[in-house]
C-alpha cells in the first residue's frame, strides 16, 4: 500500500473521531463499513504498522494533537487481526520496539499494554527498560503496569503487599485498574486491595475518599469471600478515622444492605464491631 492511501486513511480518521468523541463502538462500525471489510491481510500490517509509527514512536506537533485518537484506531486495528498482527510484531520486534518516550507517547503505551499485554512480552529492552522505569517510580506507576508482571494476578499480589507495607494507590488508579481487570481473576485481588487500603487509612477524609472509590463502586460485584474479607478486617480494626469519622455509619449501612441482598446466608451476629458501627 502507498503512503498516500495511508496519508488519506489517517486523514479521515483524524476527522470522524472528533464526531464520534472516540467512542470506540462508533468508531468500529465506522471502521469496519469503510475500510476494514476491504483490507487484505497485506493492508491490515500496513496500517497497523503506520498506525504504530505515529501513535507509540512520531513526536511531531500532528502526531501530539491526534495520539489520542490515533491509539483508539491503532487498538481496534489489532482487534480485528489480533492473531495475524500479534505474529508480525513478535517477527518485528527491533522495529516495534524503537519508539519514543515521553510523557504522552508513555500514557497511550501502557495503556495499549494493558489492553494487549501480550504485545508487551515479545518486544526488546527497549521498550522494556523504560517502562519499567516509569513503573518504578511510584505505586500507582507501578500498578498501572500489571501488564509486566507473570500474570495480572501475581502483580495485584505485589502491589497489595506494597499497600499493606503503607504504600497506596490513588483513586484514579483504583478505577484504571478496575476498568482494564475485570475480565481476570485479578479483579478479585483488587477489591481486596481496596478494602485493606480503606483500613489503613491515616485520616477521616482518607477513608472518606477510600470508600467511595474503593469500595462502594464496586459492591454489586463482590464475591462472599470479598464481603467476609471486609468483615474480618473491620473486626480487627482500631483505626479511629476509620470507625470515627461520620460516614462511618451510612457507608457501613450500604454495605450491609448490599451484602443481605446477595449473601443472606452470613451471619452478622459473629462479627458484632460491624453490626454497632450501623
Amino acid at each position: 500500500m502507498s503512503r498516500k492511501i495511508f496519508d488519506t486513511f489517517i486523514e479521515d480518521v483524524e476527522a470522524v473521531t472528533d464526531t464520534l468523541a472516540l467512542n470506540p463502538e462508533d468508531l468500529l462500525k465506522y471502521l469496519q463499513s469503510k475500510y476494514f471489510r476491504y483490507f487484505s491481510p497485506a493492508t491490515f500490517q500496513h496500517i497497523f504498522k503506520s498506525l504504530w509509527r505515529v501513535t507509540f514512536k512520531s513526536t511531531d506537533p500532528r502526531s501530539e494533537a491526534n495520539r489520542a485518537a490515533n491509539l483508539e484506531v491503532l487498538k481496534l486495528t489489532y482487534s480485528k487481526q489480533r492473531a495475524q498482527l500479534g505474529a508480525l510484531v513478535s517477527a518485528e520486534r527491533d522495529w516495534f520496539s524503537d519508539v519514543s518516550f515521553n510523557e504522552s507517547t508513555l500514557q497511550v503505551t501502557t495503556n495499549f499494554f494493558r489492553e494487549y499485554h501480550e504485545v508487551f512480552k515479545t518486544l526488546t529492552d527497549a521498550v522494556r527498560t523504560p517502562i519499567e522505569a516509569f513503573a518504578n517510580q511510584s505505586l500507582d506507576n507501578y500498578a498501572s503496569c500489571w501488564f509486566m508482571g507473570d500474570s495480572p494476578e501475581s502483580h495485584m499480589a505485589e502491589v497489595m503487599k506494597r499497600v499493606v507495607n503503607g504504600e497506596m494507590l490513588s483513586g484514579d488508579t483504583f478505577s484504571l485498574l478496575s476498568s482494564t481487570l475485570e475480565d481476570t481473576d485479578a479483579i478479585r485481588e483488587l477489591h481486596k486491595i481496596g478494602i485493606t487500603a480503606y483500613f489503613c487509612s491515616s485520616s477521616y477524609d482518607a477513608a472518606d475518599i477510600r470508600f467511595r472509590d474503593m469500595i462502594a463502586p464496586f459492591l454489586q460485584a463482590y464475591l462472599k469471600d470479598e464481603f467476609e474479607d471486609f468483615l474480618q478486617q473491620f473486626e480487627a480494626c482500631n483505626n479511629g478515622q476509620v470507625l470515627g469519622r461520620r460516614r462511618a455509619s451510612p457507608d457501613h449501612q450500604s454495605l450491609g444492605e448490599s451484602l443481605a441482598a446477595r449473601y443472606p446466608e452470613i451471619d452478622l451476629t459473629r462479627y458484632p464491631n460491624f453490626l454497632r458501627s450501623l
